[in-house]
């Protein structure tokens, strides 16, 4: 499983998507009308997901971490 973000086009079913989603053993944590549904794919899903409509791409999450705190580096 990997952690991702589908992107939905303008005219997408937010409803019938997340249904998809979890019908091919995705994982739905948040859904938002207009910018995406979050969670997590099988890796042998990505293609299907890419294929349904109203999805605009698929991508993985992206990590972030900011530095160690030091004094001389604002955070």
């Amino acid at each position: 499983m990997k952690r991702v973000v589908v992107h939905l086009a303008r005219d997408s079913d937010l409803r019938t998507l997340v249904v998809e989603l979890q019908k091919l053993g995705g994982i739905v944590e948040r859904a938002i009308p207009s910018v995406g549904i979050f969670g997590a794919l099988p890796d042998a899903a990505f293609d299907r997901v890419r294929s349904l409509d109203g999805v605009k791409y698929v991508r993985e999450e992206g990590r972030y971490q900011l530095p160690p705190a030091d004094e001389k580096v604002p955070q």
